[in-house]
């Protein structure tokens, strides 16, 4: 969606009183990402976090608050991309890495101690059962993981399409899905 040239010249405004790409966006009633994507359009490097200064005058890193760092860690388990999380929370792409990675020297990779699919939990409380079961239900689990952040990925990019895209989208979905049930069909009835 396009935005007005009034807003786009208060956008520009506000940028220029030093106002951040988040405080613009409130006051402009639109989402961090229109706020950044019309900065960089006009040529204007967006502000995420105000610079702090000490008592000398030298600048000070801004200050991540805690809700912002939650917001990057619940946007991450949803497998949002990092550039999307850094729009959406307000901050540098480069502040989002830095969040993530801390977090990831402090815990083992969730590959390899993911046991949040109901299968792998009924295996594991079942007392001895094969290798390959477990692995099986491990590939499973992965599987719906990959396949949740891929869903995340296509909403993102369904965000950004104009109207006209977004169509073509909804209709090529929906001819994938009439496609998988005729399919469906043609299976039941050589089955049968």
């Amino acid at each position: 969606m396009a935005l007005s040239k009034e807003t786009v010249l208060q956008i520009i405004a506000c940028h220029a009183k030093g106002m951040t790409v988040r405080e613009i966006a409130k006051k402009a009633g639109l989402e961090a990402a229109q706020v950044e994507v019309c900065l960089q359009d006009h040529g204007k490097k967006p502000i995420y976090n105000k610079a702090k200064q000490d008592e000398a005058g030298k600048r000070k890193k801004a200050l991540i608050t805690d809700e912002q760092k939650e917001e990057v860690h619940r946007l991450a388990e949803e497998g949002r991309t990092q550039d999307y999380i850094a729009k959406k929370v307000g901050i540098a792409p480069a502040s989002v890495s830095r969040i993530l990675n801390a977090n990831k020297e402090k815990e083992p990779a969730s590959a390899a101690t993911d046991t949040s699919s109901m299968d792998i939990k009924q295996i594991e409380s079942s007392g001895t059962v094969s290798a390959s079961k477990y692995t099986i239900a491990v590939r499973k689990s992965q599987a719906q993981r990959a396949l949740d952040i891929t869903k995340n990925i296509l909403k993102d990019i369904y965000e950004y399409m104009n109207e006209s895209e977004q169509r073509a989208f909804d209709l090529g979905e929906a001819f994938g899905r009439l496609c998988t049930a005729i399919e469906e069909e043609e299976d039941e009835n050589t089955q049968t």
